[in-house]
């Protein structure tokens, strides 16, 4: 598998930026301008209650002067006329009194009244004589009093009156140029409150836009990072996942993987397989907790640190273990739930390890479906030093395996058992098909859409027999010899050689290897390959290195050509440029004559 190539992003950050900080500065300015046209309105605000209170002062002045009128004009009336007419005019009379009551109310107000300073002096000077006035106005209009006694006072009232109009006609100047001033300013703070609403409007309505915008070009900038953080995530793990599954023999291999629906979903899931020295298949699914880019970088180091230590043949438990010693020592941050199982196709056995996975489904038969359930153990990562136990399982013949991620099973809403049972009705259903593919498995239970979280699969089906042909690569190690003994003799068995058959054309096998192992190669690492084929009676075999041969070292050694050519009917060994292929033939003595497609050549 490979990742798709994923573009970087390189966002204009200094304009974005620009723009979301001119957008913040112009809203920044307009809330200044807002505020200053608020205290603008205030200032209006109190202009007007100057304006009234000046109103209120100039009135009261103005009702004095009125009183005077009232009270002049009510006792002119009673100088002038008879007795009973004078009577008649009582109750306008009473009216002139409420009237100078209400007036000297009005000065008590007036007097309570902020007024500038200069004015306020003014009316402080003359209160006393307002006061005095119209109380003496009081008394003119006092009716137990007598007429003659009022019109006697009458003169002197008017006199009073006239000193006393010449400094209050003052005063009520000064009030009305005062009011005037304060509505002049008033209605100036009310013109420039406005033009400043206006500028307001308008500031934070581009503002506005200018950080709408930023703010788009922000979240698409981010979208864009996102998809290039996703992209790097998945290629990169599609990159740890193995681009094709090993041929190996006697069993039938596939996988399948499928990103989750979320963006940010990717990363955690992986699963392997691996040919080990032993001839064994190691067989990995994992899942790191997270779904991002370190999801998918610890993901990397936690595969390759397991093929590492597979690679040295130990038992799986002590792969685990130390894959868990590796999280602690590289200071990986996350935890790992992993299945690892070693099959060993010839003799039809599993050994499952299980730290904190999903169990590994086996499908036996169409009525013989069960979960391959592990002693409990916490996930790699979780405890320093956990210990993990192994179990044991006998595979039967054509049986299959299954290895998935929890993102295969798990939906938002219902538990994992019922996940488990969905997937066991989709296997059963399909078991009878000998070409069951993951790909068919997750289609199934993914039915066209796109899962929540990551899904791996992996299948396994261990074949009834290996077949009439094989081809096999082994490590330039002795460690290999083994395992190509015991998949050699199942072959010849399968292909009805007798024991003394099977005997020795595996010894003579042995021998061609062993010199491909000897003195094909160096030190490093190196392989060889075994092809396998059956034309009619006669077994074909080729051993093949890539190497240059040395010399044979020591007295007794040179004798394994002469150990095949005893044993094998022909043997042809080639050396050139590009290595060295031994190829050897031998007649079957019992096996049918049946033409089958031609083997090594």
């Amino acid at each position: 598998m490979t990742g798709s190539r994923v573009p970087l992003v390189r966002p204009a950050r200094l304009g974005r930026l620009g723009l979301l900080l001119a957008g913040a500065a112009g809203v920044l300015c307009n809330l200044l301008v807002v505020q200053t046209a608020i205290s603008g309105v205030q200032r209006v605000q109190e202009d007007g209650r100057a304006a009234t209170r000046t109103e209120v002062a100039r009135s009261a002045l103005q009702d004095v002067s009125a009183v005077h009128d009232d009270v002049y004009s009510a006792v002119l009336v009673g100088l002038l006329a008879p007795e009973g007419l004078l009577r008649a005019a009582t109750r306008p009379l009473d009216a002139v009194v409420l009237g100078a009551a209400r007036s000297r109310a009005d000065l008590s107000t007036a007097g309570s009244v902020a007024l500038p300073a200069g004015v306020e002096r003014d009316l402080a000077r003359i209160r006393p004589r307002q006061e005095g006035y119209l109380a003496e106005a009081a008394r003119l209009l006092d009716p137990g009093r007598s007429l003659a006694v009022r019109r006697a006072d009458l003169p002197a009232f008017q006199a009073r009156f006239q000193g006393l109009l010449a400094d209050q006609d003052q005063v009520i100047r000064s009030l009305a140029s005062h009011l005037a001033r304060t509505r002049d300013r008033a209605e100036q703070e009310q013109r420039r409150v406005e033009r400043l609403v206006i500028l307001a409007s308008v500031g934070t309505l581009i503002g506005l836009l200018a950080l709408s915008f930023g703010l788009v070009q922000l979240f698409r900038t981010l979208a864009l990072v996102a998809t290039e953080q996703r992209g790097v995530a998945e290629t990169l793990q599609r990159l740890m996942l193995p681009e094709a599954l090993p041929t190996l023999p006697g069993v039938r291999m596939s996988a399948a993987y499928l990103a989750g629906a979320d963006g940010t979903l990717v990363g955690g899931d992986w699963y392997d397989v691996l040919a080990l020295p032993t001839g064994a298949i190691a067989l990995v699914m994992g899942d790191v907790a997270g779904h991002d880019l370190q999801a998918a970088s610890e993901m990397s180091q936690l595969r390759n640190g397991l093929r590492a230590f597979a690679a040295e043949g130990g038992p799986p438990e002590q792969v685990l273990e130390r894959l868990n010693q590796l999280c602690f020592q590289n200071g990986l941050m996350t935890l790992a739930t992993c299945v690892y199982a070693v099959l060993e196709p010839v003799s039809a056995t599993l050994t499952v390890v299980n730290a904190g996975h999903c169990p590994p489904l086996l499908v036996e038969s169409p009525n013989s479906v069960r979960y391959l359930e592990a002693v409990p153990r916490p996930p790699v990562g979780a405890m320093r030093n956990p210990r993990y136990a192994p179990v044991r399982y006998a595979l039967p013949p054509g049986g299959l395996l299954l290895l998935y991620t929890d993102g295969l099973i798990e939906r938002r809403g219902e538990r994992m058992e019922e996940g488990m049972d969905r997937l066991m009705g989709v296997v059963r259903a399909a078991a009878k098909d000998p070409d069951l593919q993951s790909r068919q498995v997750l289609d199934a239970m993914i039915r066209g859409g796109q899962p929540q979280d990551d899904v791996a699969l992996l299948t396994v089906r261990l074949l009834d027999r290996l077949g009439d042909q094989l081809s096999l690569t082994y490590s330039a190690s002795p460690t290999s010899l083994r395992s190509l003994r015991r998949t050699l003799q199942r072959w010849l068995d399968e292909a009805g050689a007798s024991d003394t058959e099977v005997y020795e054309i595996t010894v003579a096998c042995s021998e061609a290897a062993t010199n491909a192992i000897e003195h094909a190669y160096g030190p490093a690492p190196a392989s060889f390959s075994l092809d396998c084929g059956i034309v009619g009676r006669t077994v074909r075999l080729q051993v093949r290195d890539w190497g240059a041969w040395r010399a044979p070292r020591g007295q007794d050694r040179g004798r394994g050509l002469q150990l095949m050519h005893d044993l094998m009917d022909e043997v042809e060994v080639v050396h050139g440029d590009q290595g060295t292929h031994v190829d050897m033939r031998r007649l079957l003595a019992d096996r049918p004559a049946v033409d089958v497609m031609e083997g090594p050549a």
